[in-house]
């Protein structure tokens, strides 16, 4: 009788194990649960949605956070995300995502999926302000003027009240 018992347990957990369906089938819930964990900061919970490539670059985020402080950690941690547009084109094995976060709603930023194996992946986002100036300046503008805004001292400007 306890064997009994014991395999209709064993096999009650693998039923509802083997029922849970593949979220990379779906480049909707890859997206949603892709970008609410990459808005937040949450790096090692974005990794599972995306691409080799993008790994790499989410392991470089993961190691620019630490130098943050810890409010700005915080901020992004409370941020959330609107999907505004799922793009699926299916035959080339893409899909877009346009997409705003709350501390910026008014940018929509657009993230590209991957079809790989049958499954849906997040292989790129490309900030709307990154676009706009990719379009605007050529890449070695942009240094240019990387480097003159580092080269500068910050300072803040004050009204003097007499």
């Amino acid at each position: 009788m306890k064997n009994i018992v014991i395999t209709l347990f064993l096999s009650i957990i693998l039923a509802a194990c083997g029922s849970e369906p593949n979220d990379l089938k779906d480049p909707n819930i890859v997206a949603e649960k892709f970008l609410k964990a990459y808005i937040s900061m949450d790096y090692d919970a974005a990794k599972k949605y995306a691409t080799p490539d993008f790994i790499t670059l989410l392991d470089q985020y993961a190691a620019e956070k630490e130098l943050l402080a810890p409010d700005v950690v915080k901020e992004a941690q409370q941020a959330t995300v609107e999907i505004k547009n799922v793009d699926v084109k299916d035959a080339e094995g893409m899909a877009l995502v346009k997409f705003s976060q709350s501390q910026l709603a008014d940018i929509v930023d657009q993230l590209e999926l991957k079809k790989i194996d049958g499954n849906w992946y997040a292989h790129n986002v490309e900030r709307t302000v990154d676009m706009e100036l990719d379009n605007k300046f050529s890449d070695e503008d942009i240094e240019k003027m990387m480097e003159e805004a580092e080269a500068q001292d910050e300072t803040i400007p004050v009204e003097v009240i007499e």
